[in-house]
């Protein structure tokens, strides 16, 4: 009995993490992604003291790692906007320092339903981008992503203090004020 009750925990620890292995498509997959990006910019801003930002396409569900740029403000006062210019977009990190690999690609299974930089909605829009600063912070930023075969949406968003992610189960449409 003691056997198979051992077996029995160890089988409940194991399943979560080979089954996310198994389903590459999961949400949490996507959610871990996306942090990791997140966390990768946040860190190479700071270690590099530039700006540094993540490009996201919502269509092709793919974030890309921008680097330093011309310095030059994005939109908005004091550069706080999202930052979308052509000389930023599609840059790839080249560098194996972090564990994220750039371009990050969701799968087909996961879509975007709301991308909001600086309260402005960027849903429909071509790409956009998220800067963050050398001083840690960031732009104010959410992303909703959904499983559509489960109906789990998960709430990715940016405290703009600390520009670290958070993220939350939800069913609501958005985390906007």
């Amino acid at each position: 009995m003691v056997v198979i009750a051992i077996g029995a925990v160890l089988l409940g620890i194991a399943i979560p993490s080979v089954y996310r292995r198994v389903h590459p498509d999961s949400l949490q997959k996507a959610v871990d992604d996306i942090m990791g990006a997140l966390e990768e910019a946040r860190a190479q801003a700071i270690m590099r003291g530039a700006r540094v930002s993540i490009v996201i396409r919502p269509a092709d569900r793919t974030f890309n790692l921008s680097q330093g740029g011309s310095g030059a403000p994005t939109s908005g006062a004091g550069g706080f906007g999202p930052s979308a210019s052509s000389g930023e977009t599609g840059a790839s990190s080249g560098s194996s320092e972090g564990p994220v690999k750039f371009p990050i690609t969701l799968s087909d299974h996961i879509q975007i339903t709301g991308l909001f930089v600086d309260e402005m909605d960027f849903t429909d829009d071509e790409q956009t981008a998220v800067t963050f600063y050398p001083n840690g912070t960031s732009d104010e930023f959410t992303l909703l992503i959904l499983h559509p075969e489960s109906g789990e949406f998960r709430n990715i968003w940016l405290d703009v203090v600390t520009g670290l992610a958070n993220f939350e189960t939800t069913r609501e449409k958005s985390r906007m004020k």
